[in-house]
């Protein structure tokens, strides 16, 4: 008896204890939480740079992650080595920097997100690279061992950080690369013809492009990397101040009165070289270069588009002979057997190019030209543009316009620069 008082008092505590009835035969439930705990977890910031490796006229993306809502986050980017547009080391250092206020997923999409403050003020995927100004502190004296002048491809390395509260949270770095470690080139002293000429790799057949510096004289050591690294042959032609270092041979130190003759040989110099396509060679000219390429594909009928970058066209001061006589100022360019790109900037500080390109579109429009043409007219772009995504610093020193202008200008016109290479038939 006294045992079975004790089974029930020890089965009455276990009732009170789990707070439900206990019945006999039945097995005991415990009710659902009335809560559920959610544990939140949060990534580490992260600044992501895709591709980390790309053609320095590509875009990238830049993306923070994994920040705090609404939190203010500076980018700095630097440049490591050797500073875009020096081919080797000079210890230049440049930056650019721009502070952005994350969304409420922590996060910001630099092509769709604008700076509060910074080196740039508009919404630009790429605005840190075109920014970018020498920084005067942080630069040094060239190591000894500088990288050697490349000519087929140069590295541009730069290193970017998130920084919150002047600390660094995240780092990345990319390259930028002008050319193509791929391309096989060389100087070239031949039968006259001097230059650099860079050939993709491959049996091709290549589509041509003949490639003519401005009043400076001397080679275009840039844009022909990039376009060779797009699938070109590439000459970069020599026709006056230079000499060559394989042989000394030299060119005139000016432009007075130079042979329209020596451009017809690097024509047919270019189509004899394995792999070209002798049919489809094209011209981009730079100031004054733009001019003389003008008038080499309108004697030339091998040339199948002519783009010029804030070119006169019309020969102004500038002589060029052809067959022992001097060619008159204006340049028969209705006579090209192909397409014609002009580009002006409304701020260049060298020349009206703007005008320069309507005179040329009127002269196109009344002869009934029968091939594509165009001029694109950059506001307030200077009168040095060229591929996009690049620093701007040196082409506003020596052609107006501003650093935002210009590489707007760069990013639309570079596109329309391919469009009619690879269109040339």
């Amino acid at each position: 008896m006294f045992t079975n008082r004790l089974l029930i008092v020890f089965v009455l505590i276990l009732s009170g204890c789990t707070g439900a009835p206990v019945s006999q035969g039945n097995t005991p439930t415990i009710p659902p939480p009335t809560s559920t705990a959610v544990v939140q977890v949060h990534s580490a910031p992260a600044l992501s740079i895709q591709p980390s490796e790309s053609l320095i006229d590509q875009p990238v993306s830049i993306h923070l992650s994994g920040f705090e809502p609404n939190q203010k986050v500076t980018i700095r980017a630097t440049t490591v080595g050797a500073a875009f547009p020096d081919l080797i080391d000079t210890g230049i250092v440049r930056e650019s920097l721009a502070t952005f206020q994350t969304g409420a997923n922590g996060e910001v999409d630099l092509e769709k997100q604008a700076p509060l403050s910074g080196s740039y003020a508009t919404a630009d995927g790429m605005g840190l690279f075109w920014s970018m100004k020498e920084n005067r502190a942080k630069s040094h004296s060239a190591a000894s061992d500088s990288a050697p002048t490349l000519l087929n491809a140069v590295q541009y390395h730069y290193t970017f950080t998130a920084e919150v509260d002047d600390k660094v949270v995240a780092e990345a770095t990319m390259i930028q690369n002008m050319g193509s470690d791929s391309v096989v080139a060389t100087d070239v002293s031949e039968n006259g013809v001097l230059g650099q000429f860079y050939r993709p790799a491959g049996t091709g057949p290549f589509p041509a492009v003949i490639a003519l510096v401005g009043s400076q004289g001397g080679l275009l050591r840039q844009s022909p990397k990039v376009l060779s690294a797009h699938g070109y042959a590439v000459l970069s032609l020599a026709y006056f101040n230079y000499t060559s270092p394989l042989d000394n041979t030299s060119l005139p130190d000016n432009l007075y009165r130079i042979p329209i003759e020596y451009f017809g040989k690097a024509i047919e110099w270019l189509q004899s070289q394995p792999g070209v396509d002798p049919e489809r060679i094209g011209l981009i000219g730079f100031s004054v270069g733009g001019t003389v390429g003008l008038q080499v594909g309108a004697i030339y009928p091998k040339i199948k588009t002519v783009i010029v970058f804030g070119s006169p066209t019309v020969m102004e001061g500038q002589e060029l002979s052809y067959q022992g006589q001097v060619l008159p100022a204006d340049i028969p360019i209705e006579k090209i057997n192909g397409s014609i790109l002009l580009i002006s900037g409304t701020q260049d500080s060298q020349l009206n190019s703007v005008k320069f390109g309507e005179l040329a579109i009127d002269r196109l429009k009344e002869n009934s030209f029968a091939f594509p043409y165009r001029h694109i007219i950059n506001h307030a772009a200077g009168h040095l543009i060229s591929f996009p995504y690049a620093q701007r610093a040196k082409e506003i020193e020596e052609g107006g316009g501003s650093p935002q202008a210009n590489a707007q200008a760069a990013a639309v016109i570079w596109p329309v620069v391919l469009e009619y290479l690879a269109a040339m038939k």
